[in-house]
């Protein structure tokens, strides 16, 4: 074999390896519990091994793993099928809930009904699975009772032409694939949505490619030539390329996602990054150490699926480190980086409208532009198709209106503008575009190619247009205020965790020293922050166990008395400190009584009631205040001075115990 040939066939083999493999990945984790997803990726990862048995057969022929590969890739036919039947049911169920009610689908074309014929391709799902598992055992089989894998550098034509199954091989790939072909060019043929149906057109190429690669492998064996792979390898790897994009598409569609710039984000990323490994793998080999080309393949996919898989793993774990509300937002925070700015921006968008009107009513110049935006108010050009250019500046006094409104050089709006300067030119007719009772810009198209009047249809539509330019106009304003406030807020949280982190360490810190000769006075204020700081958190178990205060020797001591024996966590922890905490807090309630509900409670019950009902009984502050009918300062002096004396009376209480332990030992 030409060396040539096998080194460019290895890398093509390698390229197409890790697009499958990233592709597949790429669509399970973008959408997890879609059907379509799994199968979509089931069939990429089909052909990743496909692709890695070709190279491997080129660069180790007499891996022992060829002979175990080969036929595994009988099951690539169903899968591609089963996926071409659960697509167009997907599509069918979309355009059925956008159908007005009443309205027969045009996917019940002929005398089957649809639930009967969905039924039939179920059962013909689990032929194609029944057919390739049979094929894929007695091949197994086969190829274990043979004293040697049987496979050629070239083409493997040899295992095939040797194999007894290979006829019926190529009849069952061929009837598949003719299948999943007849499946999407009725699909696309029935749906009644051009964004639908272009989701098709790849799909059906992809089929078309993917057949025409094994008709080509068929006729090499049938012929007897001995064919490069190389042809076959390039016609695959178009078709994945083309699967993994229109189903990631047909998911965005469904989800209401923008996949382009992800997707260009995400395969350079995996392609940069998995050439700076295999780069490594082969800068090693040259220094002496020695791996087979497996250990190369596994390098690859060992670096794609970390970097595919990494949010994934960090969420799992998220799970193990991090509180609830913690969690969710971390989770949020990625998902909104991960899609902040893969949109089109709002030029963008327009353009896009615009032309896509200027095509539905057979108009050859228009333009969208917004008030506001220049100086002095005026309007600017966000989109053009024609003379005017964007960014261009009109006065207002020439695009204001209340309605649609025919533009003729007699009824033109009055203004200082040059209508050959401003981008006028031409322009028959106006539509406003309204934003909270105002003009927030205008739509303005040329005459009609056929020289006919806009009907009545037309100007409908041109309304309805109108209202969802609003729309967006809005929405991405919308977007871009909501932007900079989450910046904002991210700022301010990021500091304000920064903050509470070095209190902490301050505080303990302060107990450390408080541990040894420091005396109460000196560090009283910390300790007094930490004690509100635990009551707040009296009846979360878990974040008590963490606490700084949670160190304590009461809290030890308390521990012990209450586990005698068993096992130890800081949730056991948290509960110990709760007691201490409880306890401290009922140095505060004076002798007699309690106060009943329906009477105002005297003056020395109103520091114990203050923190009790706070903290222990969670009452809001406001409910506390009319039961002692006093105002909020008051309240937030008496709750002071009775938070510096619950912290004092537990530091005294911990000096005792101190001393208690020194004393025995």
């Amino acid at each position: 074999m030409n060396v040539s040939l096998a080194a460019i066939t290895t890398l093509f083999d390698l390229v197409a390896l890790a697009v499958s493999l990233s592709l597949g990945l790429y669509i399970v984790t973008r959408s997890p519990r879609s059907r379509v997803s799994w199968l979509a990726a089931l069939t990429l990862w089909c052909l990743a091994l496909f692709f890695f048995h070709n190279a491997l057969a080129i660069n180790a022929p007499d891996n022992f793993l060829l002979p175990w590969l080969q036929p595994t890739l009988l099951l690539l036919p169903a899968l591609w099928f089963h996926l071409s039947v659960e697509l167009r049911l997907s599509q069918e169920r979309m355009q059925q809930r956008r159908s007005p009610a009443g309205r027969q689908s045009p996917w019940s074309v002929g005398a089957l009904r649809p639930q009967r014929r969905t039924a039939i391709w179920r059962l013909a799902i689990l032929a194609a699975y029944a057919a390739g598992i049979g094929l894929l055992l007695i091949s197994l089989l086969w190829f274990r009772n043979q004293a040697a894998p049987v496979t050629s550098a070239g083409m493997h034509s040899v295992a095939r032409a040797r194999d007894p199954l290979y006829p019926f091989a190529t009849v069952y790939v061929l009837a598949v694939a003719a299948l999943a072909l007849v499946n999407f060019w009725q699909a696309y043929r029935h749906d009644s949505s051009q964004a639908r149906r272009r989701q098709f057109r790849p799909l059906f190429i992809a089929t078309v490619l993917a057949a025409l690669g094994g008709l080509y492998v068929t006729a090499g064996i049938l012929l007897g030539m001995d064919l490069p792979e190389l042809p076959r390898d390039i016609a695959l790897a178009v078709a994945v390329a083309l699967l993994g994009y229109a189903v990631a598409r047909h998911n965005a569609l469904v989800e209401g996602r923008v996949i382009e710039a992800d997707l260009r984000y995400v395969l350079v990323t995996v392609g940069s990054l998995t050439a700076a490994a295999v780069l490594l793998a082969e800068l090693l080999y040259r220094g002496g150490h020695v791996f087979s080309f497996v250990t190369l393949v596994l390098v690859m996919v060992v670096t794609i699926s970390v970097l595919m898989l990494y949010d994934g793993v960090r969420t799992a774990l998220d799970r193990l480190f991090y509180r609830d509300q913690f969690r969710q937002l971390r989770a949020n925070l990625r998902g909104l980086a991960s899609e902040a700015g893969t949109g089109l921006s709002l030029p963008e968008q327009l353009q896009a409208v615009l032309a896509w009107l200027c095509a539905t009513l057979s108009v050859e110049h228009g333009l969208i532009a917004l008030a506001g935006e220049g100086a002095d108010g005026g309007f600017v050009v966000l989109a053009s198709q024609g003379p005017a250019r964007a960014g261009q500046t009109i006065p207002a006094s020439r695009l204001r209106g209340a309605e649609i409104t025919p533009l003729t050089p007699d009824s033109r709006p009055a203004g200082d503008g040059d209508p050959t300067q401003d981008g006028l030119a031409g322009m028959t007719l106006l539509a406003p575009i309204a934003i909270d009772g105002s003009q927030a810009g205008a739509l303005l198209l040329g005459p009609r190619n056929s020289g006919l009047p806009f009907a009545d249809e037309d100007l409908m539509l041109l309304d309805d247009v109108a209202d969802q330019l609003a729309a967006i106009i809005r929405t991405a304003r919308l977007q871009d205020e909501n932007a900079r406030a989450i910046n904002a807020m991210v700022s301010q949280f990021r500091e304000r965790e920064r903050a509470t982190q070095r209190q902490v360490q301050e505080m303990l810190a302060a107990n450390s020293a408080a541990a040894g000769a420091a005396s109460p006075d000196e560090s009283q204020a910390l300790f007094t922050g930490q004690v509100e700081d635990a009551l707040r958190r009296l009846h979360d178990y878990p974040a008590l166990g963490e606490h700084p205060l949670a160190g304590l020797a009461l809290v030890h001591q308390r521990q012990a008395a209450m586990q005698q024996g068993g096992a130890s966590t800081h949730i056991e922890r948290g509960k110990a400190l709760n007691q201490v905490l409880v306890e401290a807090l009922q140095k505060l309630r004076p002798e007699g009584e309690a106060p009943k509900a329906t009477s105002v409670p005297p003056r020395q019950w109103h520091q114990f009631i203050i923190l009790y009902n706070s903290y222990v009984l969670d009452e809001p502050n406001r409910d506390i205040m009319n039961r002692l009918y006093i105002g909020e300062g008051t309240f937030n002096r008496t709750r002071r001075r009775a938070l510096q004396g619950v912290a004092k009376a537990l530091w005294e209480m911990e000096e005792a115990e101190r001393r208690t332990m020194n004393d025995e030992r």
